[in-house]
C-alpha cells in the first residue's frame, strides 16, 4: 500500500478531482477498511503481516507490480 499522499495523488488524476477532495476520500476509505478488519478479523489491515504478498505501489510502478503478482502465482500454482 502507497502512502495516503501517492494515493491522494493517483485519485486526484483518474477521477480529475482536487487534492484536498482525492485525500479526503482516501482517508475516509482508510477509516472504512480499518473499522471493517477491526470489526470482522480483530487485525490491523496496515499489518503486512496479514498479508502474503505485500506491494508499496510508491516504489513499484504498476507494470513491475502485476509481474511480481504473477511470479507469486507461478510459483504457489507450482507447488500446489
Amino acid at each position: 500500500c502507497a502512502p495516503v499522499r501517492t494515493r491522494a495523488q493517483r485519485l486526484q488524476e483518474f477521477e480529475h478531482i482536487s487534492f484536498e477532495a482525492a485525500e479526503h476520500k482516501v482517508r475516509e476509505d482508510d477509516k472504512r477498511r480499518t473499522d471493517f478488519f477491526q470489526l470482522y478479523y480483530k487485525v490491523a489491515w496496515t499489518n503486512p503481516a496479514v498479508y502474503d504478498l505485500c506491494i508499496n505501489t510508491a516504489r513499484v510502478d504498476v507494470s513491475t507490480a502485476v509481474d511480481i503478482v504473477k511470479a507469486a502465482h507461478a510459483q504457489v500454482a507450482a507447488a500446489s
